[in-house]
């Protein structure tokens, strides 16, 4: 499917003559196949391929679900350049469902970045404008950090601070309406080194992305929790909270 979203959306038309449509049932399997005649437009170029599509089907949980498709090209004539030019146009405005994965990509680049302690993977995420908004910070933590110069220093300690983590084990996509935006839900299981203690947080985070790079991550979080973790409340209380804290994951 990904292939074809990366072509097809880049015709100015197409039309797909289906035609000698054939299915064959066995219990909870079956194929179906047909012949087509595919015609593309793009400018004044024109291309034609005749074939036939083969689909194998199963049965899962009572609804019927395409497990393999094949097409066998039988004839072809026009221009095949035609396709080289529709997926240039394509990537320039690519379509939604192309968009989609790559909004998801970059938050999972993101969030294994930090699994990883991959530095260099975490600074390639961040557009050079973007934004990290966490509303939720606690008392003397920022609420926002703007630039991909900063959020790299605001990362920067990361490496140093915590041990194992694990913060896509549980991780689930709410795609919206705009497919350059995501909400995302996850748990975050993270070894504290400078206290010792487990994080154990639940997140939110809403994101865009544009040609997979991260302008806004407006991030959702228990502060308390999270006080806890870095032991906050021990640091205020001994005046050094910015030791404790320093370059935490938020």
């Amino acid at each position: 499917m990904t292939q074809w979203a990366n072509s097809l959306p880049g015709f100015e038309r197409t039309r797909h003559q289906i035609s000698n449509i054939k299915t064959i049932v066995n219990g909870d399997r079956a194929t179906a196949t047909a012949d087509v005649v595919a015609n593309h437009y793009l400018d004044k170029m024109f291309w034609q391929i005749t074939g036939s599509y083969k689909y194998n089907v199963v049965k899962e949980e009572g609804e019927w679900k395409i497990s393999q498709m094949t097409f066998l090209a039988k004839s072809e004539k026009g221009d095949r350049q035609i396709i080289n030019e529709a997926v240039e146009e394509a990537s320039i405005n690519p379509a939604p469902y192309i968009q989609r994965q790559q909004t998801k990509q970059a938050v999972i680049h993101f969030l294994t970045s930090l699994e990883e302690k991959d530095m260099d993977k975490l600074a390639s995420v961040w557009a050079e404008d973007a934004v990290q908004d966490m509303p939720f910070s606690p008392d003397n933590f920022p609420k926002r950090v703007i630039g991909k110069a900063n959020l790299i220093k605001h990362y920067a300690d990361w490496q140093k601070i915590s041990g194992k983590a694990n913060f896509t084990e549980n991780l689930v996509f709410y795609p919206m309406q705009d497919a350059t935006m995501i909400f995302a839900e996850w748990r975050g299981d993270v070894e504290i080194i400078t206290t010792g203690r487990i994080y154990k947080q639940r997140y939110g985070g809403l994101f865009h992305v544009v040609d997979g790079k991260i302008e806004l991550f407006r991030e959702y979080y228990d502060p308390i929790v999270f006080k806890y973790a870095f032991g906050l409340d021990e640091a205020e209380l001994s005046g050094n909270t910015i030791a404790l804290c320093a370059g935490k994951r938020q």
